[in-house]
Parts: C-alpha cells; structure tokens; sequence
C-alpha cells in the first residue's frame, strides 16, 4: 500500500487509500480510534442583516442616558370606568424597566 502512488497521508498519520478510510493496522491511534478522514470544502457564508423592529420603533423612544419611554397600558377603553386621576397618570409616559432596555439595546434598537 506504501508503494502505491495513489495512496494519500490521512490524520492519523498513516498512509490512506482514496476512498479515505484510513488503514488502522498500522495507525498509531489504534483500532480504537476508527474514523472516516473529512475532506473540508470551502463554503460562502451568507450573512444576513437582522431586521429592524418594527414595533419597537411605534411604541419606544430613546432618552439621553440610553433608557427607553412608552406609554402606558389601559387608556384605549373603559375611559367611564376610570376616575379622572387614573386617567391623567395614564397619560404621563413612564421609562421601560433597566434590565428590558438592555435587552432591547442588545437587540440593536436605536429609538426615534
């Protein structure tokens, strides 16, 4: 097999025929160790631009010091069921909590 010229150094260290099964016989590693040899083909990754929140950018704004603001929840409906105090500090908008903004700024949103 040594003297066949169309015998190929496989990772073992042994000799391998062109099929790419190595000869464990002889290998170092034992027959143990039986593996088929990869032949590794260069591939073209795609790389994919992550989209953009839409929603995020109709609900949020960025502030100064990197928090984000919204509005708050419960002013669509009900208004009659509401006091009028309910109904002023639901229109006050509030900042979003530190650990959702990191999670945001991670996410790649920038804000309006």
């Amino acid at each position: 097999m040594a003297s066949d010229s169309k015998a190929k150094q496989g990772i073992c260290g042994v000799q391998c025929e062109v099929s790419g099964r190595c000869d464990l016989s002889q290998s170092r590693l034992g027959p143990a160790y039986q593996f088929e040899v990869s032949r590794s083909f260069a591939t073209k990754t795609k790389k994919y631009k992550i989209k953009s929140y839409s929603s995020y950018k109709q609900r949020f704004w960025s502030m100064r010091d990197g928090g984000f603001k919204r509005m708050k929840a419960g002013k669509r409906h009900n208004a009659s069921a509401k006091t009028k105090k309910q109904l002023r500090r639901l229109r006050t908008p509030t900042t979003t909590p530190p650990a959702l903004a990191k999670v945001m700024r991670q996410l790649g949103f920038q804000g309006r």
